[in-house]
């Protein structure tokens, strides 16, 4: 898939119902995106925008990460889509609410402790936070899938010297977006088994 597939299937379509994402320098927002989303199908690219068009509420672009989860999780194919596993729905919004929500989903979890140790719990606790419940088992182990890929995605960004990247100020933002990601993951770690602490 070319980065101009990704724009024509993906990109412009959404840009007809959402603004830029926020920041400086969108075009380099859109050049990453359309690398991220390289591997997905053409199916795939245009089930995901059908599903934010129909579903996201907000005016701003979605995220990145909103973006790579939504397009991944289609079916790569029309073909028995109805049978294919989906990680996530689009939430109407992120509110406080659901945020509480998605930690106690999170804490009644059995696997709660493992997803800490082994880098998946913000995978667990986006899951429950869009769609109100715990992943099934295909779920799950898409939800796994997706954290080590992007852990690996981060240790190639953070040893990377730049190289070409440099020439279109894409690496800083990278890492930038990576340290986001980290930090993020960290501080839901931290909320939920602090939660547990205090409960038990």
């Amino acid at each position: 898939m070319q980065p101009s597939d990704v724009h024509a299937l993906f990109i412009k379509p959404m840009l007809t119902c959402f603004d830029d994402p926020p920041g400086a320098d969108p075009a380099a927002f859109f050049a990453e995106l359309a690398s991220e989303l390289a591997g997905a199908t053409e199916y795939q690219l245009a089930e995901a925008a059908k599903v934010f068009r129909r579903s996201r509420k907000a005016r701003s672009f979605p995220t990145m990460a909103d973006c790579i989860d939504v397009v991944f999780a289609q079916p790569k194919s029309g073909v028995g889509a109805a049978s294919e596993p989906r990680i996530s729905t689009i939430p109407d919004d992120d509110t406080p609410q659901r945020r509480d929500m998605a930690d106690r989903l999170c804490i009644d979890h059995p696997w709660v402790q493992e997803a800490a140790r082994n880098g998946w719990l913000l995978g667990l606790w986006d899951f429950c936070r869009i769609n109100g419940r715990h992943p099934d088992g295909r779920e799950l182990k898409r939800i796994q899938q997706v954290a080590r890929e992007v852990e690996s995605r981060i240790a190639d960004i953070q040893a990377s010297d730049g190289g070409g990247l440099d020439a279109l100020n894409l690496n800083g933002a990278l890492r930038r977006m990576g340290d986001a990601i980290l930090d993020k993951r960290e501080k839901v770690r931290r909320r939920v088994l602090g939660k547990m602490r205090r409960a038990a």
